[in-house]
């Protein structure tokens, strides 16, 4: 956030807080917002890049589209390096992950001196009574319950691992003080971007998926370079969006669907099934190194040298 503010204020670009968007009317050159406070703002254009509780998209471009539960939940937590043993503390280089009969557990530096851990354990989580939900901040009464153990049940997964990297997994998470739970929510495929010439959905806004494959935010900046580069072009409004649309919406389409294989592979198994799944990961990676298969072509794509 300190980067971009500090991008914007050079630019004398105004930021509000407390708005909340009750209304949007456009009209034949410009379109108009309207807050709950009874305040107004006109412009151009209305880009909708408000996350996956979109209110633009919920207020005008596309009602009907509600976000889904996929079926993962995850627990989180970020703590100081330094509450780790000093061994430890060495071992963190880059992301690590290892799956167990339970889901996938993942840590990684969140920090470029790594004096920060970022940690999640993502598993299946069955959706609870409507009455217990709450879609936008998490579920209150079924986060309670899968936080009173949580704990040691992780450490009761992670039992079998052996040497520094079994001792580096158990070590974080007892030294982790306190837990976060959240459910995982998508939107589904196929749904309208925008609506009239004047307001577009980017990012979770437009098409918020699982976070098996990290390419969430990518996704957003690609869609911001797409649409930076869309709108110099020669063309009327109209033709602006559909050729974004042409361009982004299969690429899209294609991290998604990686997403939602994923996502597939972190469910609850038993031992056997874990076996294979590590034997599908540990010779994929051998002959990706052999063949020179490597990088994977989904990750090397280049947004600017899409032909829009």
């Amino acid at each position: 956030m300190d980067v971009l503010y500090k991008a914007i204020e050079p630019r004398h670009i105004p930021i509000y807080f407390s708005k909340k968007l009750v209304h949007i009317e456009e009209h034949s050159s410009s379109i108009t917002v309207t807050f709950s406070d009874g305040t107004t703002d006109t412009a151009d254009l209305l880009l909708g890049c408000d996350g996956i509780h979109s209110a633009v998209r919920t207020t005008y471009v596309d009602p009907d589209t509600h976000p889904e539960y996929s079926g993962n939940a995850g627990m989180f937590c970020v703590l100081p390096t330094s509450s780790l043993s000093t061994d430890n503390q060495f071992l963190l280089k880059g992301m690590h992950s290892t799956l167990t009969t339970d889901g996938m557990f993942a840590c990684l530096p969140c920090k470029p001196d790594e004096s920060e851990l970022f940690w999640f354990f993502n598993r299946h989580v069955a959706l609870p009574d409507a009455a217990a939900i709450d879609s936008r901040d998490g579920w209150v009464e079924k986060r309670q319950h899968e936080l009173s153990n949580s704990k040691s049940t992780i450490l009761s997964l992670i039992s079998d691992a052996k040497g520094p990297w079994g001792s580096f997994l158990r070590d974080i998470i007892t030294a982790t003080p306190s837990l976060n739970f959240y459910p995982v929510y998508l939107l589904p495929l196929g749904r309208t971007w925008r609506k009239g010439s004047r307001c577009v959905l980017l990012g979770d806004a437009a098409h918020a998926m699982p976070p098996h494959a990290s390419q969430g935010v990518s996704m957003a900046l690609e869609d911001v370079f797409a649409l930076s580069r869309a709108l110099t072009l020669d063309v009327d409004l109209g033709e602006c969006w559909d050729r974004y649309d042409r361009v982004r919406r299969p690429r899209v389409e294609s991290i998604y669907q990686w997403t939602m294989a994923n996502a597939s592979h972190v469910g609850k198994t038993g031992s056997w099934g874990l076996w294979m799944k590590e034997m599908v990961v540990k010779w994929g990676l051998v002959f990706s190194n052999w063949f020179g298969m490597s990088t994977d072509e989904r990750l090397s794509y280049d947004v600017d040298k899409a032909v829009l």
